[in-house]
């Protein structure tokens, strides 16, 4: 018992320092180096005469002098708890020629530094590094290739001998790293810590920057603590980030090795497995987004539980994964992002399967909405199904039948999102589906009623969503909307803050007049009530519950459809008594702005439209710019040269702007 036990902390121990541990005094004298580097980069330490160019060689003294320390013991480093962070560090504030010989010295061990909790984000940094290098060599400009490669005869002195051979450049080293790797990437696929360094090398591989943003949450919260301003140490690092990444052709066909050497052990347990894990389900997505074939029997095919390789008619097979999916909190996002690779045969049998018949309870549900809403937007239509589609085919119109029918519990619940994917995907079938001309009598000119186009359709079972099914309830469409609640609930909410103002009102009422009793001056009559049912004052500013983003967003969307559907946002928006606290609100303003450059709306909404704006072109200038600019560049010219006079005469004082009459000329 006693043998076992200390065999198997030897293999922990093992595990955890594959390559030694770190002297304690060095540990120190990377902690002091890491300090000082810290401090020296502060702008208050530099001098007011020569401080920056001190200060810059102090700075790279200092990290040659700790690169001095650290060499030959690059591996026991990066894999120390202690250490690794200061060599992650150093790694970012290097030179190119350092860099370089610091991954030379890390290949032949990338596998165990892949797979360890501290080796693997120095190895990610070094990639990081490594592809701003290489983007260098490969740009356009001999020149800077040149600067890269080599250093100056001092630089090369501060470093000591080379050492024997050659150095090899930055995209010979990726390519000879991708080639290590190569056997161990099924394992780096299914290991917690070597996920990310495979996703780090796909996307290098691919020509996608490896910046900061691709690290999980936890990795940028732990690398925000402390900074070596890599700008200031590495001339050529921060033209690098901000050039165009150019990458070698020789990429692509390395690319395709890593994937399909990544995907080669793959089964249908493992994808299943790998589809819920939150360390690799990121690297799943971007393994089958990079591949983009969508064959059954293939890895996507694996992932959706044979969903490409099933009958059209296999309706009733619904796959319990699938299923999973769509609320699991890993799997939803995996399943969104694999919706657009589909085609569209497939993707109608995912809506039929999975979708169908519960629109109203896959809308509400906190994560299933967003993968319906994401399916609702490329909802196939008969001409991409084929000509044998029958008349069932057409999803869209089941899927509007469910909006009818539960649209007022998604509103209830406040989940737009697939309302919103509804809407934008009628516009997009509108131009494939215009309406059937009115029918004709006796072979002449026309006297029926014209039929409703389908993004009419989709309006009225918008307007059934918030009830809002009256014409005299047309007028309540943006404020109702806005506010993403029931006409009801809205018009109660009115009431009760309109109740409320009312009761301060007369709170303050009473407390001045109790206070000037024993005064004789005739006080100002009350104001008048609000009414609860109207809209708002130019004077007055919307709520936080009366502008909400998704209503917005919502509105937004109706106003790109075709007119008339989109005719309702327009006449809702000109029955307003004032536009101004639309345009003064953060999130409502985006409407007027979408209205007025939407690229449906007809010239006589245009027009409309600006006439109720431009008499509040002086308020608009001051509190919603973002507006006002959208009203003077879809003006005409008359309008512009009337403008200024209108601003100068509200800004030369009120009795001038309210009167029509021209200022006499200045004498």
């Amino acid at each position: 018992m006693g043998g076992a036990g200390a065999s198997s902390d030897a293999a922990a121990l093992a595990a955890n320092a594959p390559f030694g541990f770190v002297d304690a005094d060095l540990k120190a004298y990377l902690r002091t180096a890491l300090t000082s580097l810290a401090a020296l980069a502060q702008p208050d330490a530099a001098d007011e005469d020569d401080g920056d160019v001190s200060s810059l060689e102090e700075r790279r003294t200092l990290r040659n002098a700790a690169l001095a320390e650290i060499a030959g013991r690059e591996l026991a480093i990066a894999t120390d708890p202690d250490t690794s962070r200061v060599l992650e560090l150093l790694v970012g504030a290097m030179e190119a020629r350092q860099c370089r010989v610091l991954a030379d010295k890390l290949c032949g061990s990338l596998t165990t530094l892949a797979l360890h909790r501290f080796g693997s984000h120095v190895l990610q940094s070094v990639l990081q590094a490594l592809q701003q290098l290489a983007s260098l060599e490969c740009a356009p400009s001999g020149s800077r290739r040149a600067t890269l490669r080599s250093l100056s005869p001092e630089q090369e002195e501060e470093e000591g001998p080379r050492s024997s051979g050659v150095l090899r450049s930055a995209c010979a080293l990726l390519e000879d790293m991708a080639a290590e790797l190569l056997p161990a990437l099924p394992r780096l696929l299914q290991d917690a810590f070597g996920t990310h360094i495979l996703r780090s090398l796909l996307l290098l591989l691919a020509g996608r920057s490896l910046s900061d943003a691709q690290r999980s949450r936890r990795s940028q919260k732990f690398r925000a603590r402390e900074t070596l301003a890599p700008d200031a140490l590495a001339d050529e690092g921060a033209a690098a980030r901000a050039a165009q990444l150019h990458m070698p052709s020789s990429f692509a066909a390395l690319l395709l090795r890593v994937r399909e050497a990544a995907m080669a052990e793959l089964g249908s347990n493992e994808a299943r497995a790998l589809s819920v894990s939150t360390t690799g389900s990121p690297t799943l997505q971007l393994l089958l987004e990079l591949d983009g074939r969508a064959v059954p029997g293939g890895t996507l095919d694996l992932v959706l539980d044979g969903l490409l390789s099933a009958a059209p008619d296999s309706v009733d097979e619904r796959s319990a994964h699938v299923e999973a999916l769509l609320r699991d909190v890993v799997g939803s996002h995996l399943l969104q992002a694999l919706l657009p690779l589909l085609p569209p045969a497939a993707l109608a049998l995912f809506w039929r399967r999975h979708v169908q018949g519960k629109l109203g309870k896959l809308g509400t549900h906190p994560l299933a909405n967003f993968v319906v809403a994401a399916a609702a937007r490329r909802l196939p239509s008969q001409l991409e199904l084929g000509d044998d589609a029958d008349s069932e085919a057409f999803l869209f119109e089941h899927a509007l039948g469910e909006l009818n029918a539960s649209g007022d519990k998604l509103v209830k619940e406040g989940k737009l999102g697939v309302v919103s994917a509804l809407v934008e995907r009628a516009g997009a079938l509108g131009v494939l589906y215009p309406p059937a001309p009115p029918p004709t009598r006796g072979g002449g000119g026309g006297g029926g009623a014209r039929l409703e186009s389908l993004e009419e359709r989709t309006v009225r079972a918008v307007r059934g969503a918030f009830g809002l099914m009256e014409p005299e309830q047309e007028r309540l469409l943006v404020p109702v909307l806005l506010s993403m609640k029931g006409r009801k609930a809205w018009d109660k909410e009115r009431r009760r803050q309109a109740e409320r103002r009312r009761k301060r009102q007369q709170a303050d009422t009473e407390a001045d007049a109790s206070a000037n009793a024993a005064s004789t001056t005739p006080q100002a009559p009350p104001p008048a009530e609000h009414d609860a049912r109207g809209a708002w004052a130019e004077d007055e500013e919307l709520q936080e519950w009366e502008a909400t983003m998704q209503g917005s967003v919502l509105l937004q969307t109706m106003t790109r459809l075709s007119a008339p559907a989109n005719d309702a946002v327009y006449q809702s928006l000109l029955a307003m008594p004032s536009l101004v606290p639309l345009a003064r609100s953060a999130v409502a303003s985006h409407l007027l702005v979408a209205a007025l450059a939407s690229p449906t709306a007809t010239f006589a909404q245009r027009k409309d439209l600006l006439a109720a704006l431009q008499p509040a072109l002086h308020l608009l200038a001051d509190a919603a710019p973002r507006v006002a600019y959208s009203v003077w560049e879809r003006s005409d010219g008359f309008t512009k040269v009337r403008a200024p006079l209108s601003l100068s005469l509200s800004l030369r004082g009120p009795c001038c702007a309210l009167t029509s009459q021209p200022l006499p000329p200045p004498r």
